[in-house]
């Protein structure tokens, strides 16, 4: 989902995308002049409904961040991070 918003052009994004890159820099010296050299060891992207940048994980979950948002209703994102691993987390828990 993320490299396909990524594919459009920005005006036309239902989503946006989170990324993180971890990447290894090196900075030298070549006859007095300072030369930076980096690569991407790895890239992480993630989907967020665009408002309130909440981690969403397919268009059926887009769809009801966006009406909990238009509804300025008050609502939290468990993320599986946030739990055991055997846990059963619901998409949102409204407050």
């Amino acid at each position: 989902m993320a490299m396909a918003a990524l594919a459009l052009p920005r005006a036309e994004r239902a989503i946006r995308v989170v990324g993180l890159v971890t990447a290894t820099v090196r900075v030298g010296l070549d006859r007095g002049v300072t030369l930076v050299r980096c690569r991407a060891d790895d890239i992480a992207l993630m989907e967020v409904e665009p408002d309130t940048l909440t981690p969403v994980s397919s268009g059926h979950e887009l769809a009801i961040a966006r009406a909990l948002v238009d509804e300025r209703r008050s609502f939290i994102r468990p993320l599986r991070f946030d739990a055991g691993r055997d846990a059963v987390l619901p998409d949102f828990v409204l407050r």
